[in-house]
């Protein structure tokens, strides 16, 4: 599993100034659905792995097929839920929603990728604050995450969420008496969305992600918006965020950014929007050439 996160942890998301401008002046952060990210995989990665830890389960009699046919109402796996786009009402889990950061506030590759190739910038936020926005702003359904890459802290997390699928809570440390009132099927489709979400193919891990995730029903009473970009079309939800609770500490100007003109603009920026003086504004190291 992922270690604790450092105090004051800063986590950088690479953005053009553009939408540099558009998150500082708004104070807002958009989270994008996840089948809109540019990995194609997105979602894929874990759910293909708890198909095969699940038959290794099986296999090994730590669950049994009965166990699974009873805990899903219908199916013999726990993918089958989302092949019956989660009958008796369980489709309602299937959004989920992030904004994505990274450990690392240069990066070569993530300048390339998310930082309109290198001419936009790395906002150093404080994850102990993202993480207080994201307990007020939708407590339970929202939270901040580091991506996991490795085989390990992947395969235990497929196998919670076929315990899950099982009714197997008593292996969860979830109180006996309690064990009757769960529905193996409602709890796994929870559990598999937001697990999906926060786990991805080792070839990413030079990214170091950390996620601010929301699972969103279409029970609540927020609904997504909508904006275009590429031929696609993203739902996305707008979090806010305040300065008075200073959630930015760092500025990173990527490597071919106007820095000598836009350090003294960037600083100017964050404090006629109330972010406050003293805000660091750096020039990426890495040696990148356009053209």
């Amino acid at each position: 599993m992922s270690d604790d996160p450092e105090p004051d942890e800063i986590i950088y998301h690479y953005c053009s100034l553009d939408t540099f401008v558009r998150i500082v002046t708004g104070k807002k952060l958009w989270l994008s659905n996840v089948f809109c990210m540019n990995d194609y995989e997105e979602h894929r990665w874990f759910r293909r792995l708890v198909r095969t830890v699940e038959k290794e389960m099986v296999n090994a009699g730590e669950v049994s097929q009965d166990e699974l046919r009873k805990g899903l109402i219908r199916g013999d796996s726990i993918l089958e839920i989302e092949d019956e786009r989660f009958s008796d009402g369980l489709n309602t889990w299937k959004q989920v929603y992030c904004v994505s950061f990274s450990k690392t506030g240069d990066s070569l590759s993530q300048w390339r990728a998310y930082g309109d190739g290198g001419q936009g910038v790395a906002i150093g936020f404080r994850r102990e604050y993202l993480e207080e926005v994201a307990q007020k702003w939708s407590p339970g359904d929202t939270q901040v995450v580091d991506v996991l890459y490795d085989d390990q802290s992947q395969r235990e997390a497929a196998r919670q969420v076929v315990l899950i699928a099982a009714n197997k809570w008593d292996l969860l440390g979830e109180d006996a008496e309690k064990v009757e009132q769960k529905i193996g099927c409602f709890w796994a489709a929870v559990a598999l969305f937001r697990e999906s979400a926060s786990h991805k193919s080792p070839a990413f891990a030079h990214e170091e992600e950390v996620r601010l995730l929301y699972c969103h029903s279409r029970f609540m009473e927020r609904s997504p918006q909508y904006r275009a970009k590429g031929g696609m079309l993203i739902p996305y939800f707008e979090i806010p965020i305040s300065p008075e609770g200073q959630p930015i500490r760092e500025v990173v100007c990527g490597p071919t950014n106007y820095f000598l003109q836009n350090q003294r603009f960037i600083g100017d920026l964050l404090q006629e929007n109330d972010y406050g003086a003293g805000i660091e504004v750096t020039q990426s190291k890495a040696s990148y050439r356009t053209a």
